[in-house]
């Protein structure tokens, strides 16, 4: 029988290059994510975000997930009606 999570605890290339600091992807953000972020203490162009449109500052649309929360809560999961 085959482990299917064997793979989940063998080290990958991916482990090997996080190691050396050089890994390119999910660098943490240190501000709002805008057209311009603050990433590992630099002010740095965004040009890696899905915020195409902006939304992701734009007060209403903040505004309107807050409202959301506060009524509706948060989840992962579907609920029916």
């Amino acid at each position: 029988m085959t482990d299917i999570f064997a793979k989940c605890f063998t080290r990958s290339r991916a482990d090997d290059i996080k190691d050396m600091g050089i890994y390119p992807y999910f660098h943490a953000l240190e501000s709002k994510q805008d057209t311009q972020v603050i990433m590992e203490g630099k002010r740095r162009i965004m040009l890696g975000s899905n915020n195409y449109l902006g939304l992701t500052t734009n007060e209403k649309v903040i505004n309107a997930g807050v409202s959301a929360y506060k009524s509706l809560g948060s989840g992962c999961s579907a609920h029916g009606s």
